[in-house]
């Protein structure tokens, strides 16, 4: 099994990457093949840019829809920016097309207050055009994210939040995985 998780924060070591690096983690201790992809770091063009910079970045997004390709799930992980997510996943979607097509999809998104629900509503309703992703009926908000799934230390207790967040990606996570192995036995 192989998943895809995307990062979509428009900024370097973001705090949805943290969450995104906590999923991989957990992941792997689930023995599941993955891959994080940060859309701030590999910095695909957008797809309305000039025929010359898409020409320019065609390897990268070659390169980008073959690891989509070869993928059993995808994780796509935005924080939430004034109610929506960001510009930079709705444009790796549309460059992904029908590379995500049929596979199981889990949004999670991140929150620096009590927010991060506008961003579910968005993505599952515009990613899934053109792209025909299967996105799990459930999925994962991460609110206040400076306070929790932060690496502890040893002496360090879990708070009471913390330990109901991680709580609940674990159980979104193993819902995830349910939904690609059916997807593979069909």
């Amino acid at each position: 099994m192989n998943v895809i998780i995307i990062s979509a924060s428009q900024r370097l070591n973001s705090q949805t990457l943290k969450v995104s690096k906590y999923l991989k983690l957990e992941l792997e201790n689930k023995n599941i093949g993955i891959s994080l992809i940060d859309l701030a770091e590999l910095n695909l063009p957008f797809i309305a840019s000039e025929e010359a910079k898409i020409k320019e970045n065609k390897q990268k997004i070659l390169d980008f829809k073959g690891l989509l390709n070869n993928s059993d799930g995808i994780i796509l992980a935005s924080p939430e920016w004034a109610g929506s997510s960001t510009p930079i996943l709705m444009n790796a979607i549309q460059l992904a097309g029908s590379s995500l097509a049929y596979k199981p999809g889990l949004i999670v998104t991140t929150s620096a207050s009590r927010g991060g629900t506008y961003p579910v509503a968005e993505i599952r309703s515009f990613g899934y055009k053109n792209s025909k992703i299967n996105f799990i009926p459930d999925h994962l908000i991460v609110r206040k994210v400076e306070e929790v799934l932060n690496p502890l230390a040893t002496d360090q207790e879990i708070t009471k939040t913390d330990k109901y967040i991680r709580d609940r990606a674990d159980w979104t996570l193993d819902v995830f995985i349910e939904y690609i192995i059916s997807s593979k036995a069909m």
